[in-house]
């Protein structure tokens, strides 16, 4: 199915405003800078980059024409070589960074879209290597040597037809570096792409300091991936005589966010939120036969943990439990599962799956 490019760029545009509703607020993110960096979506529009004779490449339709020829692509699925379905808008032929987002066509009819990056005109590589996110994504300049890209997503409980997800990236050019780098939020869900060319020796270094796709902004950096180096190994805070076996316990210097962790063989990990419960931030869904609000997360199932109901008395729970304090900044783990403390909220997630829980005060976020 064929759509114009303004189509897919109201359609983001549209969808820029669209948020979660277990968002939590960007006040609740840690000013200390341990927990990630927030992004604004830039609306302003930055002076024209000076121009060169000397340093100014193609212009923007042999540009896409050379990109698309030497970009991977999806499997069996080129991209689409009519430039009316292809965004021109992030692209300047003098600027050390630019960007053109090329789409092909997919069965569903949902678009896909890849942003290549160029510098001065001549081609670099896709903007995020192999990943390709399949919806539309705007792209927005904010000076000659940095771009930020807005991609759409459908959330958990959505549909592609109604997508509202927005997570959003900037991409630095350092020339004297010669650099690229990355950070902010990327879509949980990505296609691979066919392999990378091999012409890559002579390019800029691309560096990755953003968060893994769908891990929120307001995350630990590093959440989503393996066990951090210099994490502290969570202490045995009691024994459970039902199950037999040892468990650790964390809770956050406020004692909002307390979490614990079974030793194999089972190796559950649960995690409560006291404020969601006494605010009954998440009520119980319609329907179920209990009241309790929905605070606590499972965090040792292969999927995106979310606030499910519980008992009101857990283990983890009562305060003489002998929990470990986890500091501000501080990492700590046990088993595949790592947990990391800002001065306002909780990171946790499981290694092994890669699904976490940003737990804040005001709300919690998912990936």
């Amino acid at each position: 199915m064929k759509k114009s490019v303004g189509v897919l760029t109201g359609l983001v545009v549209l969808l820029l405003g669209g948020c979660s509703q277990k968002q939590p607020d960007s006040s609740a993110v840690d000013p200390s800078g341990a927990s990630g960096t927030v992004l604004d979506t830039v609306t302003s529009s930055p002076e024209p980059s000076s121009r060169s004779a000397t340093t100014c490449g193609m212009g923007a339709e042999e540009a896409f024409a050379d990109g698309i020829a030497r970009a991977p692509h999806l499997p069996d699925l080129p991209w689409i070589q009519d430039i009316q379905y292809a965004d021109l808008d992030g692209y300047d032929p003098c600027a050390p960074l630019s960007v053109i987002s090329v789409a092909a066509s997919q069965s569903s009819g949902i678009p896909m879209s890849v942003q290549i990056l160029y510098s001065h005109g001549e081609y670099l590589y896709p903007a995020t290597g192999s990943d390709v996110f399949g919806m539309p994504a705007s792209v927005v300049r904010i000076s000659p040597n940095e771009i930020q890209i807005n991609y759409l997503y459908a959330k958990a409980d959505e549909d592609s037809a109604s997508a509202s997800g927005i997570a959003s990236s900037i991409f630095t050019m350092n020339e004297a570096e010669t650099e690229i780098v990355r950070v902010g939020q990327l879509p949980r869900r990505a296609e691979q792409l066919t392999t990378t060319s091999s012409d890559h020796f002579d390019k800029p270094r691309y560096v990755d300091k953003g968060h893994r796709p769908g891990v929120p902004a307001g995350a630990y950096i590093g959440a989503g991936g393996p066990v951090p180096e210099g994490a502290i190994e969570i202490p045995i805070s009691g024994y459970d005589p039902q199950s037999q076996r040892d468990v650790r316990t964390i809770t956050d210097k406020d004692a909002n966010v307390t979490c614990q962790f079974y030793d194999p063989p089972n190796g559950s990990a649960t995690c409560g939120v006291k404020s969601y419960k006494e605010r009954n931030l998440y009520p119980s869904h319609p329907g179920n036969s209990g009241s309790l609000p929905r605070w606590s997360f499972s965090l040792w199932r292969d999927e995106v943990p979310e606030a499910h109901e519980t008992q009101d008395i857990q283990p983890y729970m009562v305060k003489n439990f002998g929990h470990m304090v986890v500091k501000p900044r501080e990492v700590v783990y046990s088993g595949p599962y790592v947990c990391v403390a800002s001065n306002y909220a909780m990171s946790c997630w499981n290694t092994e799956t890669g699904h976490g829980v940003y737990m804040a005060r005001s709300g919690y976020q998912s990936w």
